[in-house]
């Protein structure tokens, strides 16, 4: 009789035993998801104040951009969008490290669209010739055109790119 009670009192501490390793383990892993929960909340409210900062500085660059004709006092234009642009330049540039590829390689792409369209138009300020002009105007308007996808495409990154935080990818 002592011997089968030894032996129950062996297999329930031995299951006592087991019972406290899984559940320690199931709290390594609560632990482990809710770190992993408060990040992905944390790196999303960076992510979004990114692109919230950077946006406000987008916008007007891309609103003087498209808008922008030629006229009587190009000199003065270009200056607007020259200061927009390095007011955009200058919420993006200390952030580079941050941007998600994705994201980074579209603001480069329309960074790129908006120094040729700025030079386009700065070259069109000293131009006198009007069969040049009225190339340079079809160049800008193409310039025009193209930041015009680049921002609708930026949007459509953005919004895809908080949308991952709503369904986090398995790892």
């Amino acid at each position: 009789m002592l011997g089968s009670y030894l032996k129950e009192k062996g297999k329930n501490r031995a299951l006592k035993e087991d019972l406290d390793q899984l559940t320690r383990k199931v709290e390594s892993i609560k632990s482990e998801i809710a770190s992993k929960e408060h990040f992905s909340r944390y790196r999303y409210e960076l992510e979004v104040g990114l692109y919230k900062d950077f946006w406000k500085k987008l916008h007007p660059l891309y609103e003087t951009a498209l808008f922008f004709q030629l006229s009587h006092d190009m000199k003065a234009r270009a200056e607007t969008l020259g200061k927009a642009q390095k007011e955009f330049f200058d919420s993006i540039r200390d952030n580079i490290p941050f941007y998600p590829k994705e994201i980074w390689d579209q603001l480069r792409d329309f960074s790129n669209t908006c120094t040729s369209l700025a030079s386009a138009q700065s070259t069109a300020a000293t131009v006198r010739n009007e069969a040049a002009l009225n190339a340079l105007q079809v160049r800008i308007e193409a310039l025009q055109a193209r930041a015009k996808e680049q921002v609708q495409s930026i949007e459509i990154a953005i919004r895809e790119r908080v949308r991952k935080f709503d369904f986090p990818e398995a790892d």
